[in-house]
């Protein structure tokens, strides 16, 4: 997956993913334009693109299987006020484009556990006409859990502290420290 986004205001540049399958392998792409988009689809090499009428505002990719999605919908959120707001999806269909609009509503603020941390995080729920996910993001935005109910789905970040622990185990023996003066070597020894 390629996602390329605006630092400043995280718009869609442009986004490419591939995924192999019963050994085929399927592409699919987005170059927003200025009122105009291109999407693209291929298998095996082969394929087609169409040129079509861009929706208003700032877009977000829905692609199965690809979460990090859901992370830059949740940063784009950072510092904002609302308790429903809509948003522009871009829905990746096997062989199609859907531009559903959803809705972002703001829940109230949670304590999420993972591994051993308690994280206080923003809840939010989205919902489109097809499907319905429960999000969970830190002060960041970065998207700390996603849930979708009715699959069972459920996708949580790995604290980078829950990792931390098992790095300090590797760590090198002590030396001892010793308080002599270096050696100094003898005249005329070495070059």
């Amino acid at each position: 997956m390629v996602l390329v986004v605006d630092a400043r205001d995280l718009g869609l540049l442009r986004y490419l993913s591939g995924q192999k399958l019963d050994g085929s392998t399927i592409t699919r792409g987005l170059i927003p334009g200025d009122t105009a988009m291109t999407y693209y689809r291929e298998l095996d090499g082969a394929g087609s693109a169409d040129r079509v009428v861009q929706p208003p505002g700032r877009l977000f990719v829905m692609d199965s299987q690809m979460f990090a999605l859901f992370d830059v919908l949740c940063r784009s959120l950072v510092g904002k006020r609302f308790t429903t707001r809509r948003v522009q999806m871009l829905a990746l269909q096997p062989d199609s484009l859907a531009t559903p609009l959803a809705t972002v509503t703001a829940a109230a603020e949670d304590t999420l556990r993972l591994g051993r941390l308690r994280i206080t995080a923003r809840h939010y729920t989205l919902e489109d006409p097809s499907a319905r996910f429960e999000l969970w993001a830190d002060r960041q935005g970065r998207l700390l859990r996603l849930t979708h109910d009715p699959s069972g789905l459920r996708v949580e970040r790995v604290p980078d502290q829950v990792v931390a622990p098992a790095a300090a185990r590797k760590r090198t023996p002590m030396r001892a420290k010793t308080s002599a003066p270096p050696r100094r070597p003898a005249h005329g020894a070495g070059g």
